[in-house]
């Protein structure tokens, strides 16, 4: 197992969920509507969780929290936060869609990492105490709360 390109692979994935997570506060404090306000927090605590049993591997690889990635994720997140507000986030205006179309890819990215660790032939020994199975069937939920709410984006802002 190539333990170097496996930490650039969860330092990549730390990355993205940092972004996902700052999103996710921006869409809560923006939110006029308690159904969505909910909705926004839920999924933050999810990805928390997630981020949270990421960090841990990555921690007892030896590695830690790559802090440019981390950093350029954080950067990256402002200026498609930038857009998006420009772009109005009331439930019918397109800022709410492309957040959500946003989050809906990292969460695929997501359930791609879950199913590339589930594939090591020689898994890592943090990896062995994890319930893959189960992080994978909690992406595939996550996918589809934010699938449903960006049905319902793409019907107010597109119509």
């Amino acid at each position: 197992m190539n333990n170097e390109n496996l930490l650039t692979y969860l330092n990549d994935h730390l990355a993205g969920s940092v972004g996902a997570l700052e999103l996710l506060n921006h869409m809560k404090d923006s939110a006029r509507e308690k159904d969505f306000e909910s909705f926004c927090a839920s999924l933050h605590h999810d990805i928390q969780s997630d981020q949270n049993i990421l960090r841990d591997v990555i921690e007892q690889l030896g590695g830690g929290a790559g802090k440019m990635k981390g950093a350029a994720a954080w950067i990256l997140e402002k200026a498609g936060w930038t857009k998006m507000k420009l772009a109005g986030f009331e439930k019918d205006e397109l800022g709410r869609l492309q957040a959500l179309e946003g989050l809906a890819l990292g969460i695929t990215g997501k359930k791609a990492l879950w199913v590339s660790l589930a594939a090591l032939a020689h898994p890592a020994p943090p990896l062995k105490g994890i319930d893959i199975a189960r992080l994978i069937s909690r992406a595939e939920e996550q996918f589809a709360r934010v699938e449903s709410e960006r049905v319902k984006a793409a019907e107010a802002s597109l119509s």
